[in-house]
């Protein structure tokens, strides 16, 4: 309580929820209009007691259902059952009274947001991606008072960097290698550690025979449950008729018997669909398999 000329004053502050509160003043000494007196207690009969209210604001919130999108490609928003780790939105709610009003203060190019009263979902544009974590800023104003930021970071797949190449002998096929990648999003993450994604090659041109007679392999696919992109390449059967020209062995004949051009795609299974993040020259030779002018 403090003193104001003669009398004193009270005052309580009672939030009624965010956007509006109730400031509660009492005065226990106000001059009645009219009269006039000395110094107290002289004219202390010459005041009476005063109260009032006047509306305050208090800042709207925001909750929501995580801070972390992600982008596989147009139209992807689910992939299969193991790989259920990735948000593709997120549904912020604004608690407070008045109309919301929600704005994306920061990062508006990496984020589609659709409003609907007190609710709103956020998408990823598609088109840019976070540079930092939680660079992403969106607010609700409701009653002329804005809320604290809400902030979000936006990750899509953006490369892949080799792993490992592993070479075995294959009593049907001649030989069967293995090429593994692992895959990182645009701010340097590890996909391949902590996640699990579906991928696909694409073969973007036909197959060319080199001196061989061998089939061409069918496009594949797969889930990456050791976290890695990984191609399996190996040789034809060795027991088919018409006898295998070139013979595919394990090792000690390394003629080119085919090529084709093929893309890498992170988030389907649907050969090419998703995130394209390398395009190389897959080879297979007759006692081995490659991938050669990697392009990233």
């Amino acid at each position: 309580m403090a003193g104001v000329g003669n009398g004193s004053t009270a005052g309580l502050l009672s939030p009624n929820s965010p956007g509006s509160a109730l400031i509660n003043a009492i005065t226990d000494d106000e001059p009645v209009p009219g009269r006039a007196c000395g110094a107290p207690p002289d004219c202390s009969d010459s005041y009476a007691p005063l109260g009032g209210q006047a509306p305050g604001n208090v800042a709207p919130t925001i909750t929501g259902t995580g801070h972390d999108i992600w982008y596989f490609g147009p139209g992807i928003t689910s992939q299969s059952v193991l790989a259920t780790q990735f948000q593709y939105s997120i549904t912020l709610t604004a608690s407070g009274s008045g109309t919301p009003t929600w704005s994306v203060v920061s990062g508006g190019g990496e984020v589609t947001l659709t409003s609907n009263g007190n609710t709103a979902t956020v998408t990823s544009s598609g088109s840019a991606f976070s540079s930092t974590n939680l660079d992403v800023d969106i607010t609700v104003t409701m009653n002329f008072v804005t809320s604290a930021p809400y902030q979000i970071t936006t990750h899509t797949p953006n490369a892949m960097s080799f792993a490992f190449y592993t070479q075995t002998c294959s009593a049907t096929f001649g030989y069967l290698d293995y090429i593994g990648y692992d895959v990182y999003d645009q701010l340097g993450n590890n996909l391949s550690a902590s996640y699990t994604f579906d991928f696909n090659e694409n073969f973007t041109t036909p197959f060319t025979d080199v001196n061989s007679n061998w089939a061409s392999p069918n496009t594949g696919s797969a889930t990456a449950g050791a976290g890695q992109v990984v191609d399996a390449i190996s040789g034809v059967l060795v027991n088919q008729t018409p006898a295998p020209s070139p013979t595919p062995v394990c090792n000690g004949n390394s003629s080119e018997t085919q090529y084709a051009a093929q893309d890498w795609y992170v988030g389907s299974l649907i050969a090419g669909q998703g995130v394209l993040l390398q395009t190389d020259q897959w080879v297979r030779y007759a006692d081995m398999g490659l991938h050669t002018n990697i392009e990233p």
